[in-house]
């Protein structure tokens, strides 16, 4: 480990930033136990338990992966103030990569089960600390959405164009908000507590979050917005689902699809860009539509309403890049089996 101290460590790196005073620092730095590895060491291999997060201080870490088809994929390197692992503080699964050390590399670990425990108590150190993190989550949404729209197509590929699915993208009028609107009491009949994204309000905290938006009804194919655009909204779907999707030529390569309970429109949240996907209605929907400023203001207070949103939009972000994660190594899947198929008929043909 450097001989600097471990306050200096953890003050100059991005992730620990908004720490503003002692008492918040030394809340973190006391769930932190120093790591320190050699060269060509291997942190953590792909499909061992998640048990919390690493922060790089010194070094390097090389991420690779195990993808369809038996063979490494190269994911990227971590260096001084790069985190690893953080989903591991968000929900306890498996890792899904290698991290091996390039050089000799320092560092701290934060274990997911004391890092859960200034979660629970609400603790201001705890939420400056993940509000990075979910912004790093959202590039990696962004970067594998990316990569998915440049995926070349096979010539014999069976994408579903959505047109074949839901007929044309229905355009938003200027009537559009008026037309499909309901009346938010109209949610009363719906049983919201049963569902993933409402269940963790108390009755007077869904009351004012509901105060932020409106209730939505969508037709089937009802186009929510294009990739590239500014949010003005966030949504929660009610009833239905939505699906989001990617431009890869031609065709609309499906990303994902949310239904009752699940948050939509969460990266651009969370980082304030364009929309990545394009977002239509799968089939006739309730959706709950919430003036996305007004969202950032509830996230940016101390109040338990606030933690809990946060919560919420924690789980959010770190399930979809799960699911855009999928989509990437399945389409991967498909060129490489393209490719063998167009390999095994070219030799049979000499």
């Amino acid at each position: 480990m450097s001989a600097r101290s471990p306050e200096a460590l953890l003050r100059q790196l991005p992730l620990f930033a908004q720490l503003d005073d002692t008492s918040e620092l030394y809340e973190v730095l006391a769930l932190a136990t120093p790591f320190s590895l050699e060269a060509g060491a291997v942190l953590f291999r792909q499909g061992d338990e998640s048990d919390g997060m690493y922060v790089v201080a010194d070094g390097e870490i090389v991420i690779t992966a195990r993808v369809p088809g038996d063979t490494t994929a190269m994911l990227g390197r971590v260096g001084p103030g790069g985190i690893l692992g953080e989903l591991a503080l968000i929900d306890r699964g498996f890792r899904s990569a290698t991290a091996q050390a390039r050089v000799p590399t320092t560092g701290f670990f934060f274990s997911e089960q004391f890092f859960k425990m200034l979660r629970m108590a609400q603790r201001v150190s705890a939420l400056k600390v993940m509000q990075p993190i979910c912004r790093v989550i959202s590039q990696r949404i962004r970067d594998r959405v990316a990569d998915l729209a440049a995926c070349a197509i096979p010539a014999d590929a069976a994408l579903v164009q959505i047109e074949n699915n839901f007929g044309p993208f229905i355009e938003r009028p200027a009537e559009w908000a008026e037309r499909q609107r309901r009346s938010i009491d109209e949610l009363a009949a719906v049983d919201l507590h049963v569902m993933p994204f409402f269940q963790r309000f108390d009755a007077k905290e869904l009351h004012e979050l509901l105060g932020c938006g409106q209730l939505l009804d969508l037709q089937r194919g009802q186009l929510l917005w294009r990739r590239g655009e500014r949010p003005t909204y966030s949504y929660v779907v009610v009833r239905g689902a939505v699906r989001l999707s990617v431009q890869r030529g031609a065709f609309q390569e499906p990303c994902m699809v949310l239904g009752p309970g699940q948050l939509v429109g969460t990266v651009a949240l969370i980082d304030g860009g364009p929309q990545p996907m394009d977002c239509i209605a799968r089939e006739p929907s309730w959706i709950w539509e919430a003036d996305v400023e007004a969202l950032r203001a509830i996230l940016g207070g101390t109040q338990g309403l606030s933690y809990k949103l946060f919560d919420a939009v924690v789980e959010s972000i770190v399930d979809q890049l799960r699911r855009v994660t999928r989509a990437v190594a399945r389409v991967a899947a498909q060129g490489r089996s393209a490719a063998a198929d167009a390999v095994q008929t070219s030799t049979s043909t000499v």
